[in-house]
């Protein structure tokens, strides 16, 4: 990341950062929620342990 002619308020880095947790948190929400139902299209038993 280069210096800008501006720095850049942290509060809007900040801010920044927590949109883009949130959206790899519900992607990987979304991967595990189509692996399980992929899992269970084939057949899987959830209650076993892996």
């Amino acid at each position: 990341m280069r210096d800008t002619a501006y720095p850049v308020p942290t509060r809007v880095l900040i801010a920044q950062a927590e949109e883009l947790l949130r959206q790899l948190k519900a992607e990987v929400n979304a991967q595990r929620v189509a692996a399980m139902a992929e899992f269970g299209l084939q057949g899987g038993d959830f209650t076993k342990q892996l």
